[in-house]
């Protein structure tokens, strides 16, 4: 994936999205012999899209493969410079039956 792409994605995983659900597992690295502990299990959501906390790392690390469709749809999002509308991302979960608990922590 070319640098500049996987800057703009990286930045969104990070930055535009709301935590909606977390859990006290904690994930290791799937790499061969190592131990490091990538930390809890936190789920982030833009309101159409759901992604683990780890994506970011092993993006950022592994260059792992993406769903076309999740980045088309961030190179989009960079190309109208959107922020994320929290509100419509609550309603959303709101109506979702995924979770049973929600715990909504805005990040910035």
């Amino acid at each position: 994936m070319p640098e500049k792409s996987k800057d703009i994605i990286l930045d969104y995983l990070l930055r535009r999205r709301i935590a909606i659900a977390t859990n006290m597992q904690f994930v290791k690295s799937l790499e061969k012999n190592d131990n490091t502990i990538l930390g809890g299990v936190v789920y982030f959501t833009d309101g159409i899209w759901i992604w683990p906390n780890y994506l970011s790392y092993y993006l950022r690390n592994f260059d792992i493969e993406i769903s076309l469709a999740f980045k088309k749809f961030i190179m989009e999002q960079n190309i109208r410079n959107n922020q994320i509308d929290t509100t419509d991302a609550i309603a959303f979960l709101k109506k979702s039956k995924v979770f049973q608990f929600l715990v909504l922590i805005e990040v910035s």
